[in-house]
């Protein structure tokens, strides 16, 4: 009994995977083909999890991440981005595009990066508004990733008018990429 289970849910796996090649498709419709190849696509977190391992990341080192569907050499891909500290200001960027069907490496780079310091983000963001420290309040700065680069979310509150900041600076040249306020 035990047998005939393992043996039809075998057949069951081949019959599934033939459909997904396109070996043959009679009596399926579409939205059941949709289910088995949606079954044999590689999850965007599963790409991740490629990427890190093959550059020997770990998920809490990598700073970040970011993944996107799109294609490479005619290929269904995930591009996954992220950067890892190696020095003080000195980060490495890793670009992998990992096939969505097969989970292949299809192409990886790397490239070092030096960026300004929190302090240097902040000062740039006051100095835009025309503020010092002393004239603001709940001055804060994140690392993060925006359109594969490295940028920092600045965020800042004025103590005599209560007017809220954020902004966006290019971690790498320090440039303002963003700036919104509370008007």
């Amino acid at each position: 009994m035990k047998q005939k289970k393992v043996s039809a849910r075998v057949a069951a796996l081949f019959l599934a995977l033939a459909m997904a090649a396109g070996v043959f498709t009679a009596g399926i419709t579409p939205a059941e083909t949709a289910v088995v190849l949606a079954a044999s696509k590689v999850s965007e977190s599963k790409a991740e999890k490629i990427a890190l391992k093959n550059a020997k990341v770990s998920e809490n080192k990598a700073k970040a991440l970011y993944t996107i569907d799109t294609s490479k050499n005619g290929k269904s891909a995930w591009r996954v981005s992220f950067f890892k500290k190696t020095a003080d200001r000195k980060y490495t960027h890793y670009i992998y595009f990992i096939g969505s069907k097969d989970g292949s490496i299809i192409k990886k780079s790397t490239k070092s990066v030096t960026i300004i310091r929190p302090t240097r983000a902040k000062d740039i963001a006051l100095d835009e508004e025309g503020y010092d420290r002393d004239d603001v309040d709940d001055l804060d700065c994140d690392l993060d990733e925006y359109d594969d680069k490295l940028v920092y979310d600045v965020s800042f509150t004025v103590i005599d008018d209560k007017k809220g900041y954020d902004y966006t600076i290019n971690a790498r040249s320090g440039n303002v990429m963003d700036s919104d306020d509370d008007d």
